[in-house]
Order: C-alpha cells, then sequence, then structure tokens
C-alpha cells in the first residue's frame, strides 16, 4: 500500500503474524529478538512524532504457531505485551498493561487508531482478550484510568477532569459486563454500569 495511508499499519501487522507471501519480505521473518534498540516514528502528513526505546522485542513464528512480546518506553510512557496464537491470527491471545500514555500523542487520527487518538490524557491500563476466528471474542477484560485531558471528538472537544473504566465480556452469555464508566467534567459527573449483550443469544432473545 501508499506509504503514509491509513492502511500503513494494518499491513505492516499482516505481514508480521500472516503466512509468507512472496511479494511481502516481512511476511518471512520467522524470529525476531531485539534488545536495548530505538523506534522512531512519524506521521506522512500528520503531527504524531516521536522517538521510543525498544527493552526488548521478540517474535516466533515456527510451525504454524505465533508467539511475541514487547517492552517501549516513549518518554515517560511505558508499554508492554505479550501475545500467542495461531500464524494468520486465526485465534490468538493478547496480555497487554501500560502507564502515563497520552494516546492522541502516540497514534494518528486514522485508520484503524482513530478512535485511540480521539483520547488526549495520561493513561494508565491493562487488559486481555482472546479471540477466534471462526467465534469471535472469546475472552476480554479491560481497567483503565485516564487523568486530566480531553476527548477529540468529531463535534469539538470536551475537556475532562478524569475518568475509568473496568469492564468484562463474559463468553457464556455473549454479554460485555460494564463494572464502571465514569468521566469527570467542569459541567457534570457521568458514572455508569450494568450490562449488555454483542448479539442475542438466540434468535428470540431481545
Amino acid at each position: 500500500p501508499p506509504r503514509g495511508g491509513p492502511t500503513d499499519l494494518s499491513a505492516l501487522l499482516g505481514d508480521l503474524t500472516g503466512r509468507p507471501r512472496l511479494q511481502r519480505p516481512l511476511s518471512q521473518l520467522r524470529q525476531l529478538e531485539l534488545d536495548n534498540g530505538v523506534i522512531a516514528f512519524r506521521q506522512n502528513g500528520g503531527p504524531v512524532s516521536w522517538r521510543g526505546q525498544v527493552g526488548s522485542a521478540r517474535l516466533e513464528k515456527t510451525s504454524g504457531r505465533l508467539s511475541g512480546s514487547l517492552a517501549l518506553s516513549i518518554g515517560s510512557a511505558r508499554l508492554s505485551v505479550r501475545a500467542d496464537g495461531a500464524v494468520g491470527l486465526e485465534h490468538a491471545a493478547v496480555q497487554a498493561r501500560l502507564s502515563d500514555m497520552d494516546p492522541a500523542r502516540i497514534f494518528p487520527a486514522v485508520g484503524p487508531t482513530r478512535a485511540l487518538a480521539a483520547l488526549d490524557a495520561p493513561v494508565d491500563a491493562d487488559g486481555a482478550m482472546s479471540w477466534a476466528a471462526d467465534r469471535g471474542v472469546e475472552a476480554g477484560d479491560v481497567r483503565l484510568s485516564a487523568g486530566p485531558g480531553e476527548l477529540r471528538l468529531p463535534a469539538g472537544r470536551q475537556s475532562f477532569a478524569g475518568g475509568e473504566l473496568r469492564a468484562v465480556y463474559e463468553p457464556a452469555g455473549r454479554r460485555v459486563r460494564l463494572q464502571a464508566a465514569r468521566l469527570r467534567t467542569a459541567s457534570a459527573d457521568l458514572d455508569l454500569s450494568g450490562e449488555f449483550w454483542i448479539e442475542p443469544a438466540s434468535r428470540t432473545s431481545p
């Protein structure tokens, strides 16, 4: 794909996790080990630019299995990720933890990272998710807290003093249990909890 387009990140992920293809050199990669490296990112035609320190990075694709890990720091932000699954992502499990990361300053507001870039605030979070191509999400949970900042919405920017999100996906009932969703702004405080279904459990389900 053309460089700088919204499909670049998706194509890179597809090459690193997918089956080998002759016209995609990165897809031929079988094993990667990197310690104490540096990664520089610049969005072509956009405002996002940063330089990070790679503490360690591991990727292995053997016998149809895929595993990887990453420890990355960008200024005061810290990110750690571990993943296992099948080559081609027919099924996979991911665990991630981050601290003091401002998504709007890390991710471009285009393509697959557009939603992440809408949040401009320091964030601490950890979560896990597993899924299969034929069954969708099998399990997941996320815990997130945000400091003062703003949401970059299509209608404008909304400042807030802080927020929290805690949610768990329960596969038996195909539902997400929202344990807490709080947002504090100058004009109002939002506090939600409850359950909602990803899809009806049966034809007669609401």
